[in-house]
């Protein structure tokens, strides 16, 4: 290895024996953005209590580029598992929606609600869906997107992937709000009726902690 071809960036924080954490300029970057979904189906998926949220990652650079590419293609093969569960999905019946959706836009919006049921009980992040930035970008003034997100605009050749909110807690914002305040913050919930669904009520104190240790530490 050519030393003058890495950037030390700190000691090991686990072991100051070992040697420093190094990594090479690859130009590649992943961004985490938070968006929702709007209009009719933003409006669909919440009558039916689902989270209207949605989580876009930015992929830029040839090392991002093919993270992307493979985790796509990871999460397919669990995907296309679990919706074989739905028999309209597994008959093609989505894939005809949303390939129409100017004129299935209704029945693409149902489809959408039940994936998003399907992955909320599933082990894994799933994939909704890739945005063209092509289109978005013919429309997009560079100033406006800076002005509204306090960040650069999307690179060329950039892919944008957009998966089910799961959230952007890391442990220590976890820990630094109390949960009562938490609970409170969640986006409110509606039933089928259109009444406001109180959020659930705190587990105890051990459950939160075995959470914390066992499903989120040793989980990273």
């Amino acid at each position: 290895d050519d030393p003058t071809d890495r950037k030390v960036v700190q000691p090991n924080p686990f072991d100051d024996a070992q040697p420093s954490r190094t990594r090479n300029k690859s130009g590649s970057v992943v961004r985490v953005f938070r968006g929702e979904w709007i209009g009719r189906l933003g409006g669909t998926l919440r009558a039916r209590g689902l989270d209207r949220r949605v989580l876009i990652k930015e992929y830029t650079g040839k090392l991002a580029l093919e993270l992307a590419r493979r985790e796509q293609i990871s999460i397919a093969r669990l995907q296309s598992e679990l919706v074989a569960q739905n028999e309209d999905a597994a008959d093609g019946d989505w894939i005809q929606a949303a390939a129409s959706r100017t004129v299935l836009s209704r029945k693409d919006d149902s489809n959408v609600g039940d994936l998003l049921e399907l992955l909320s009980k599933a082990p894994f992040l799933g994939i909704l869906g890739e945005v063209n930035l092509a289109e978005l970008e013919e429309d997009m003034d560079p100033n406006d997107f800076y002005r509204a997100l306090g960040v650069p605009p999307p690179k060329p050749q950039a892919v944008w992937v957009v998966y089910e909110y799961a959230g952007l807690n890391t442990v220590a914002s976890f820990a630094s709000t109390p949960p009562e305040k938490r609970r409170r913050q969640q986006p409110p919930k509606k039933n089928f009726f259109g009444q406001l669904i109180e959020p659930p009520p705190l587990p105890s104190y051990s459950e939160r902690a075995n959470y914390i240790v066992k499903g989120v530490m040793k989980g990273a």
